[in-house]
């Protein structure tokens, strides 16, 4: 036990290890078979991006429409809002460090130049949105980040592992002629946690696709069956009498046009001109009949199943666990608590805002 305890002390003990950068070839033949493998597999990582750039705008493409759905607007709205909790002097982003003319720098950065307290909601909003956003920092020699410029997601491509470096990353504006811009020229804050979007974030929004697909379906379902259905139509049964067979066709069809047709006598000529009576409805039913019951009019009632929501209420449920947010916040409900932000009565949803607002700190 006590060998046990002096190899522990000597390992915790010891001196500084001395670290190796990626591309520092290592010294065993095994260890140099391995880094040439990841090195190979480094090189296909941007011919993989290219193969996933079609798939990767059929959702930028979604999320766009998504964003038109009002309870998705309020999702994103409550993450951006929840992320930019303000601190007790009123500050977004809460500069420490003993030196003075450190925390002056950064906040001329960060309140200045890049105003945050503007621009900082949309930034977290669009990352939500479409899992990346793109800021190209306009750096001037000697005098550092003036500004940054907000870049489209669907046109910026990011580049990795080119020139066999495994290190090497830069980004291109497909639209603007392919133009390149270096890693330190563009800021990408991206949501992680899903190798299958690499090397881009993933949307919260991305479980809902097919939700929110479903549900615009079952919707427009809906509308059309109401619309089709829910109207009351009437059955008029009329009385032929002795007609003959060979002439009752001709007798319904006049007796449908005097009660579909409107006689108007015109001013200028004393023409009569027979026009449609909006207060009848098209989808009525005209029945000869014969017999002691005589002429009569019935009335069919509309759609049973107008009422029926279940089908819609299961998608929407399914709607607001995918985006991650309570129903209650993304509905008309009026039982709220009055605490100031949802991140502080829901701690699942407070562990999501703290990753968002790592992501941007650390970017």
């Amino acid at each position: 036990m006590a060998d046990k305890f002096e190899i522990l002390r000597r390992l915790l003990r010891g001196g500084a290890a001395t670290y190796k950068v990626p591309t520092e070839r290592p010294g065993s033949q095994a260890q140099r078979q391995v880094f040439d493998s990841f090195h190979k597999a480094t090189q296909t990582l941007y011919g993989e991006g290219l193969v996933g750039a079609a798939e990767r705008m059929e959702r930028i493409k979604d999320f766009d429409e998504m964003d038109h759905y009002p309870e998705i607007t309020r999702a994103l709205d409550i993450y951006a809002d929840d992320s930019m909790t303000y601190s007790e002097d009123g500050k977004t982003v809460q500069v420490v460090s003993d030196d003075d003319k450190i925390v002056n720098e950064i906040e001329e950065l960060l309140y200045q130049r890049l105003d945050i307290d503007f621009h900082l909601w949309t930034w977290i909003r669009n990352m939500c949105k479409w899992g990346d956003h793109f800021n190209l920092l306009d750096i001037v020699d000697k005098e550092g980040v003036l500004g940054t410029i907000a870049l489209p997601v669907g046109e910026i491509e990011r580049e990795e592992g080119y020139d066999n470096d495994p290190n090497s990353l830069r980004f291109r504006w497909l639209t603007q002629g392919n133009t390149s811009f270096e890693n330190y020229q563009v800021s990408h804050l991206r949501i992680l946690g899903d190798d299958r979007f690499l090397p881009y974030g993933r949307s919260i929004l991305d479980s809902s696709r097919k939700v929110w697909k479903q549900l615009l379906m079952a919707e427009d379902a809906m509308l059309i069956y109401r619309i089709s259905r829910a109207p009351e139509r009437r059955v008029f049964y009329v009385d032929v009498g002795n007609i003959p067979p060979r002439d009752v066709e001709s007798y319904m069809q006049n007796a449908r046009d005097k009660l579909k047709r409107l006689p108007v006598v015109q001013e200028s000529d004393g023409q009569i001109d027979l026009r449609y009576n909006p207060e009848s409805i098209l989808e009525d039913f005209f029945i000869p009949v014969r017999g002691d019951r005589g002429s009569r009019i019935e009335t069919l009632p509309g759609g049973e199943n107008a009422a029926a929501i279940e089908d819609i209420e299961y998608l929407q449920n399914k709607l607001f666990i995918s985006l991650g947010v309570p129903k209650s916040y993304l509905t008309a409900e009026e039982d709220l608590s009055g605490k100031s932000t949802l991140a502080q009565e829901d701690i699942k949803f407070a562990r999501t805002i703290q990753r968002i607002q790592k992501i941007v700190v650390s970017e």
